[in-house]
């Protein structure tokens, strides 16, 4: 039932967070220590941020042509994120309307 509910709780929100009307996309692997065949495992890449290591698994994208907008959260205090962000799409040919996020920080 734990795994059940855990897997429906990435669908839902608090309603605090209503006004970010987001998508989410949920990508599901299995990684190490996962239970299934040893091919059917996805590597686990690991980086280093605020000193903090992140575990993170790769997924290729296939098309984003439909994407119009990408909100760069309030916790990202730095223009740079949402300039990379404007510089990756244009350089894929893509126009995506690239904002930083009006919402206050919350913890």
């Amino acid at each position: 039932m734990a795994m059940v509910i855990t897997g429906y709780n990435m669908f839902f929100k608090l309603p605090c967070f209503e006004g970010e009307n987001e998508y989410r996309f949920v990508i599901s692997r299995i990684h190490d220590g996962g239970i299934c065949k040893p091919e059917d495992r996805v590597p686990v890449y690991f980086r280093l941020k605020n000193g903090v290591l992140i575990p993170y698994v790769k997924e290729k994208i296939q098309d984003v042509n439909s994407l119009k907008r990408v909100l760069v959260g309030a916790k990202n205090g730095s223009d740079i994120a949402a300039i990379g962000l404007k510089h990756f799409f244009r350089s894929k040919g893509l126009y995506v309307d690239v904002e930083k996020s009006q919402m206050s920080l919350r913890y």
